[in-house]
This record gives structure tokens, C-alpha cells and sequence, in this order.
């Protein structure tokens, strides 16, 4: 929906016409919260796929139409084992760290419309990070090590701003992560081994203050 919005405002505000944007540098810190929507493929090894909020921090610098900004944030699911009787799973906590590019569409008065494209590190830890399990027939409990994991991402997307004063603005955005994940399948009687691509939709709102400039 999020996303519907911000491409409806990408052919309403992209037009004849310059982007408008100060030349002066200036500095922004962004503090905000949003929801992720997880691949659906990710059902297959138990993640649960129910929305979560997530928050995130971000400090950005802008000349002209461009901005250059450091962002992280921190989300989580859960893992369930799919062993019957043996409890709930471990929480998957999910940490972004990302250098993101803007670049400034369209600006009509106080209100911009972006396009972003960024990219970093994704943390995936696990808490705990064992169980012991004990699967129906087996003659003592089995313990299950969940290996934190760090892989590279990928975001790109659109971003809504609105700025109230000279110091202060709102941002909508929504955004694409996409990551790589080591996997495992059972084919018949045999485990493969590959390595997955999977993509997350992401939707944030922020308020961010600035100084510099003007």
C-alpha cells in the first residue's frame, strides 16, 4: 500500500521541470520506526512472516540533490523447529548497517520526493543461540546450534519528504532489501546444499532534524 502511495506521488511530482534543491551542505540526524514485510520464501525454513516493527537512526549530509547517509537498523522475528512437542523456537534478530545514496526527483515547496539506493551489512543473530530438542523416537535430546550469520545488502527505493521548518521534516519511504542466505533442501534422501537470494519490503516513517546550511 506504502508503496502504491509513493509511486502515485513519482508521477504526480516528476514533471517538466529542475528538481530544486539548496547548495548549501547541511547535516540531518533521522530517528524513526517502521514495519518489514519478510520474503515469503523465508516460511520455508520457519521464519514467521507477520509484519514487525523495527527502529532505526540515521545521520545524512545533502548538497544540492544529493544526500549520503548512514543508517541502522534493528528488527526481529522467530524461527520455529518444526518438531512437534518441542517448543517455541529461538528469536531472530535482525541489525542493518547501510550507506545510502539520494538523489532528489522532484521538489514542490516543502515537500521532496527521493530516489534512494544503498547498500551494507546484514546481521542475523539467534536468541538463544542452541536448543536441546528432543524429536519423537530419538533416545536422548539433540542440541541445535543456530550460527549467527553476516551477508552483504541491497536496498533501493523512494522516499516522501515533508519539511515543516527550516530545521525539522517527516520522511515516508519504502524500500527493497534484498540478501543471500546459505540454504539447505532435502531432495528424496539427500540434503543440497545452495546458496538462496531473498528480497524484504520495508516501509519507514522518520523525523529528522537539521543544522548547517542556511
Amino acid at each position: 500500500m506504502l508503496w502504491r502511495a509513493l509511486s502515485l506521488c513519482l508521477l504526480i511530482f516528476i514533471g517538466p521541470g529542475a528538481a530544486a534543491a539548496g547548495s548549501d551542505l547541511e547535516y540531518g540526524i533521522s530517528v524513526g520506526a517502521g514495519g518489514s514485510w519478510l520474503d515469503p520464501e523465508l516460511a520455508d525454513y520457519r521464519w514467521d512472516l507477520d509484519s514487525r516493527i523495527h527502529g532505526l537512526l540515521e545521520a545524512d549530509a545533502r548538497r544540492g540533490p544529493w544526500s549520503l547517509a548512514l543508517r541502522l537498523w534493528r528488527g526481529s522475528t522467530t524461527q520455529g523447529t518444526g518438531i512437534p512437542g518441542s517448543g517455541p523456537g529461538p528469536d531472530v534478530h535482525l541489525t542493518g548497517s547501510e550507506l545510502v545514496a539520494r538523489f532528489l526527483l522532484r521538489q514542490v515547496g516543502n515537500t521532496a520526493l527521493s530516489a534512494s539506493l544503498g547498500g551494507g551489512r546484514l546481521h542475523v543473530g539467534y536468541a538463544p543461540d542452541s536448543l536441546l530438542l528432543a524429536p519423537e523416537g530419538a533416545p536422548s535430546p539433540i542440541r541445535v546450534d543456530f550460527d549467527a550469520l553476516d551477508e552483504w545488502s541491497l536496498s533501493y527505493g523512494l522516499a516522501l519528504e515533508q519539511r515543516f521548518t527550516g530545521a525539522m521534516a517527516l520522511r515516508l519511504q519504502m524500500e527493497r532489501m534484498e540478501f543471500s542466505l546459505d540454504t539447505a533442501h532435502r531432495n528424496g534422501g539427500n540434503i543440497e546444499e545452495r546458496r538462496d537470494r531473498f528480497g524484504n519490503w520495508m516501509g519507514r516513517l522518520s523525523l529528522t532534524l537539521f543544522f548547517g546550511g542556511d
